[in-house]
Parts: C-alpha cells; structure tokens; sequence
C-alpha cells in the first residue's frame, strides 16, 4: 500500500463529502448562481474521486473504510462550515394568546422594550391575541422572558418579505 495515495484518497474522500454535503445545502438555502456554482465544483471533484476509486493502490476494504470515515466527518463538518458561511439571523413573527389579566402589561412591556407588536384581537373575552416580531436571537429571549404566565403561544419564521 502507498501511503502517498492512502493520504490523497483520504483527503480527496473528504473534500469530496464536505463539497457535496455544501451543494445539497446551497440547492436547498441558496440562490440559483451560489448552487450552480458549488454543483459544478462537486460534481468536478467527483470525477477524481471515481477515478481514485478504480485505481489500485489500496483494497476495497480500505476505500470503503476511508470513504464511511470521510463521509462521517465530512457532513458533520460541512454543515458547521455552512452554518457559520451562509446561516443569518431570521425575522420571527410570535403569535401570543395572553390572558386578559395580563393583556395591558404585556403590551406596556413589549412597548417600553421598544419590540414590534400589534394586538390581532380578542378571543372569547379571556384572551388577547398579539403579533409580535422578533428580528434576533436576543429579541426572542428578551420577548419569552415578557410572555405571562398560562399565555399560549405560536412561532412562524417569516421566510420572505416584500
């Protein structure tokens, strides 16, 4: 065995699976320029992967065993690296059924922390529905820490925006 193609398998492996696993991603998240972009680059990877595949140089066993540990590793990685990459923060719209008791605080809360919010109406005379809008991760904690108790609440990602 050629440690040389052992090593070069084994990163080309990788490289591979974290391309791959990033294109599936980008199809999915990204615009239609970033996917087709990140497919061609996979998908010319890939042919020095079949190539490496079918030479000799090592056993099956060995390539498959190098594949499993790439494929692995690769996709853990690749989605932390697309995380970080291409993850931002979303706007979250907090659907909130306080009890009317506490319908007048929460709204005087959400207004003193300067949160964006509208009431939606009354429910059966026991609650007060409202819309709130959470445009960070910090935004929500602040909003969770102002829902009274025994409030029902239901949280929509707000995806597109015109």
């Amino acid at each position: 065995m050629n440690t040389n193609f052992i090593l070069l398998f084994a990163g080309l492996s990788l490289f591979n699976v974290i391309i791959q696993t990033i294109k599936s991603l980008c199809t999915i998240k990204s615009s239609t320029f970033v996917a087709a972009c990140v497919n061609a680059l996979a998908y010319g990877v890939y042919v020095y992967v079949i190539v490496f595949t079918n030479s000799d140089g090592l056993p099956l066993w060995g390539k498959a065993l190098i594949t499993a540990g790439a494929n692995f590793c690769g996709v853990y990685l690749a989605n932390i690296l697309f995380n970080k990459i291409f993850t931002k923060e979303l706007k979250w719209k907090i659907e909130v059924s306080v009890p009317n008791c506490y319908a007048d605080i929460f709204a005087r809360k959400l207004t003193r922390e300067k949160i964006e919010w509208y009431e939606c109406g009354r429910f059966q005379e026991e609650y007060t529905c409202y819309a709130v809008f959470a445009p960070n991760s910090q935004i929500s904690k602040r909003i969770k820490e102002l829902i009274p108790v025994r409030s029902k609440y239901n949280i929509v990602e707000c995806v597109k925006q015109l």
